[in-house]
């Protein structure tokens, strides 16, 4: 029952107690909640913990309020609270938590209504840890390395809790066991300020309250991005949760039922867990409806052939496998298409299915190689690739094959590499495919690190250039280095607070009923980074804008992706972007057209591949709250009602808007109509 109980408390409804904090030590639990058999608190070790920065444990660029800081006159004057600081969430969603530092994380439970609740203690050595505490759910397991910016779980309020929120300290003390037993230490945080630089706050310094705190910025860099083929699902295990989804150029397709996912090879031992943040960016994409077929057959001539798709199904194919049976099989059994031969007993052509795969299934060109989403390594080498698009892109270390969550695929405790999870091959596979593409991050090509795969998905994941010359190292996004940092640089510059006047639920760590309404009422930013849990019914594929031959900035044509989020993140009963689309010459793509919609959900997002620098995306959000209401728009003219426009800017923005080209920020500005009616709109010009 205990590893139960660590794992999740989702099943349990918080119960919120009026009672009063303690004076000394809020936190600390009622003598006959204490865990007498655990002994004397814990030596103390020394600082430790180096020059380790330790960011907001959110997305990246989520605003939160500071509602009680070091020294909280409600519960931060004790032993083990002293210096921590109280962060708001929603009171009525669960919101993905990521780990604010690297290191060995561990998950422990206080109990419903004492102490800490679920709480997660991230060591970094020489008796020192970061808590981050009162979750509702974790999603790791305890003693296993996060790397900063990981999915591990869900606010909550659990533990000595008044409201949903996330406490964060620093501790000295020992990881393993409870954050009560640990002493809280000073520490600095690092956040965001309004040029994107990031800088180190000490918490003495945070401005916080309820009301009064103020908001500050993550800048901690969540997983945004996974390859092509990947299996993922959401953590949970309720009806939406337990759909699994195959990853597909820029969209998620949904798996519709277990036999269509065993037909079609696939194996749930290699299924990823995405925060709802990440598995909701990408697009709702065409279902895989149809039951599936992965076999191996073997001509007249004895060459072998994989074989995909049911004899029912419009896309069945077969095609060549290498004439080097090992690597045949191999790159058959990535596609689960040899588990039911031994390879000393080969499809022979007296198996009863060769002769209708022979003959019914249309022979696709090229030569077969793994299927996209198996990651791999040869026995003897040190290079790990995952297969996307047909190309081996190179996973630079282990700190990005981590936040990629790969590791929870399986785990084993030798070397940390998760057996079900990597598919190791014999030595000189690879090269012997012949003309395929295989990454290598010392020459900047096909790679995957830790900058790529923080951002959202780009048309070209992992792309350094298009050949292995060592001496053409392209930029995969286009950007400067600065840029791709996300303008992080001198951490001397300008505070990073921006005070709002809206209050939150309130969540601290304090006996009394703090709810003060609902969370996060800062014009729409604060969830901006945390996706719908709508659907987006915008999902099918789109033609880019520009010829190939088409010669702008330097030949390079991209992905431009803009998402509008609704006003505080609320959910609206529907949303519709319509917009029109002028190339970088004057000419027309799209004339003003309805462009994408979505349902129940909080976002609508619209994709245009093939932008080109210059290019101009007007669009405007028609958006309903409940069926039959009025609508708003995602921006008002406030010209023609003088009691609303007195001398300030008479457009005023609706919601929040995310552009992207290539993975890089785009301009976003708000413009009246053209035509000289009321009525405004956002522009986007591709960088």
């Amino acid at each position: 029952m205990e590893s139960v109980m660590k794992r999740s408390v989702g099943a349990f409804a918080p119960i919120l107690l009026a009672v009063t904090a303690c004076p000394e030590d809020a936190m600390v639990p009622p003598a006959q909640f204490q865990k007498t058999e655990e002994g004397p608190p814990i030596p103390l070790g020394n600082a430790g913990g180096g020059d380790i920065r330790v960011h907001l444990p959110f997305a990246y660029r989520n605003l939160r309020m500071c509602t009680q800081g070091a020294h909280g006159i409600f519960s931060h004057r004790g032993r083990t609270t002293e210096f921590g600081v109280d962060w708001d969430t929603d009171n009525y969603s669960k919101e993905s938590v990521y780990a604010p530092v690297s290191g060995i994380a561990y998950v422990l439970f206080d109990g419903m209504e004492v102490g800490f609740g679920l709480h997660i203690n991230i060591d970094l050595g020489n008796g020192v840890y970061i808590v981050i505490a009162h979750l509702s759910e974790t999603t790791i397991r305890s003693g296993q390395w996060v790397e900063a910016g990981q999915f591990m779980g869900f606010e909550g309020n659990t533990g000595y809790s008044a409201g949903d929120h996330v406490h964060l300290g620093k501790m000295n003390g020992d990881a393993s066991v409870s954050a009560l037993r640990g002493m809280s230490v000073p520490f600095s945080i690092t956040v965001m300020d309004s040029s994107g630089s990031e800088q180190q706050i000490p918490v003495e310094s945070l401005q916080c309250g309820l009301p009064g705190g103020a908001t500050y910025r993550s800048a901690n860099r969540e997983t945004q991005c996974h390859p092509d083929g990947t299996l993922v699902k959401m953590p949970g295990t309720n009806l939406e949760q337990a759909k699994v989804y195959r990853l597909n150029n820029g969209t998620r397709q949904w798996i519709a039922s277990e036999q269509v996912f065993r037909t079609s090879g696939y194996d749930f031992d290699k299924v990823v867990v995405l925060s709802p943040d990440e598995l909701l960016s990408y697009e709702l994409g065409n279902r895989i409806s149809e039951e599936g077929l992965t076999d191996m057959a073997v001509d007249a001539q004895g060459k072998l052939w994989l074989v995909v798709g049911a004899s029912g199904s419009r896309e069945k194919y077969r095609v060549r496998l290498p004439d080097r049976e090992d690597l045949a099989w191999s790159i058959a059994d990535s596609w689960g298409a040899a588990h039911r031969y031994s390879q000393s007993e080969c499809p022979c052509a007296d198996y009863p299915d060769n002769q209708r795969y022979l003959h019914d299934y249309g022979e696709r060109g090229g030569m077969a190689t793994y299927r996209d989403g198996t990651i791999l390594k040869e026995r003897n080498g040190p290079r790990i690739y995952v297969v996307s698009g047909g190309r081996f892109l190179h996973i630079r270390d282990m700190e990005t094959y981590r936040i990629l969550n790969y590791n929870e695929i399986g785990l084993d405790a030798q070397d940390g590499l998760p057996p079900k999870a990597v598919m190791e091959i014999l030595d000189g596979f690879i090269s012997a495919m012949g003309n395929v593409m295989v990454g290598d991050c010392d020459r900047g090509y096909l790679c995957l690190d830790r900058d790529i795969v923080t951002k959202p998905c780009g048309s070209e994941l992992g792309t350094g250039g298009q050949s292995a010359d060592p001496g053409t190292i392209v930029d995969p996004y286009g950007d400067s280095e600065e840029e791709q940092d996300g303008g992080i640089a001198d951490a001397g510059a300008q505070e990073a607070q921006e005070v709002q006047g809206a209050q939150g639920d309130g969540g601290m760590d304090t006996g009394e009923t703090a709810d003060a309404g609902t969370a996060g009422a800062d014009g729409g930013e604060r969830d901006a980074g945390v996706a719908s849990t709508g659907t987006n019914d915008a999902g099918a594929a789109q033609t880019g804008p520009h010829d190939a031959g088409t010669a702008t900035n330097n030949g390079q044509t991209g992905t431009l992706s803009v998402t509008w989020i609704a006003p505080l993140n609320r959910t609206q009963a529907s949303l519709l972007l319509s917009g029109e689309y002028v190339l970088s010459d004057g000419s027309w793509a799209l004339t003003w057209q309805d462009l994408a919609s979505a349902t129940n959900a909080a976002q609508v997002s619209y994709t245009v591949p093939g932008a080109a620098s210059g290019d101009i995306l007007r669009f405007s959000v028609e958006f309903r709250f409940a069926a039959g209401a009025s609508p708003s728009w995602s921006c008002i003219d406030r010209r023609t009602d003088p009691q609303l426009h007195q001398g300030e800017n008479p457009l005023m923005p609706q919601g929040t808007v995310l552009a992207f080209w290539n993975g890089a920020p785009a301009t976003v500005e708000y413009v009246f109509d053209p035509t000289g009616n009321p009525g405004c709109g956002v522009r986007v010009v591709v960088p």
